[in-house]
């Protein structure tokens, strides 16, 4: 997986012009194939009007890739931090949520009671 800090200088550019123009997908730090094509394709129209010169990432889509047409952006160290930190937000309100919909006892209850029936039904 590339790291931001080895990066070239017109890779560096293009990691840049993504986080800065694309400040949702640069949060997630993770791009999908089609996402990174429109992500090219507006940087590249973007450039007829004073934006920066960026070439087709392929050094991304080689050795980053996280899942099936996902790639993970190498980010710099600050925005890479705002990912982990979102991250573990999600996590936390997903755990609270579950804390406090007490399911747990609920299903414990449909188990127990699956298998009394179980069990009398074996008699």
């Amino acid at each position: 997986m590339l790291k931001y800090v080895d990066l070239t200088k017109s890779q560096k550019r293009f990691i840049d012009a993504l986080v800065r123009e694309f400040p949702t997908v640069a949060k997630t730090g993770q791009v999908s194939r089609k996402e990174l094509e429109s992500i090219y394709w507006t940087l590249n129209e973007k450039r007829a009007t004073g934006g920066e010169k960026v070439g087709f990432p392929n050094w991304l889509t080689a050795k980053n890739k996280v899942g099936r047409g996902v790639f993970g952006l190498p980010l710099p160290e600050a925005a890479a931090a705002k990912v982990k930190k979102s991250a573990l937000e999600e996590k936390t309100k997903f755990e609270k949520i579950i804390e406090e919909s007490g399911s747990d006892d609920y299903y414990d209850q449909e188990v127990e009671d699956l298998k009394t029936g179980f069990a009398q039904s074996n008699i």
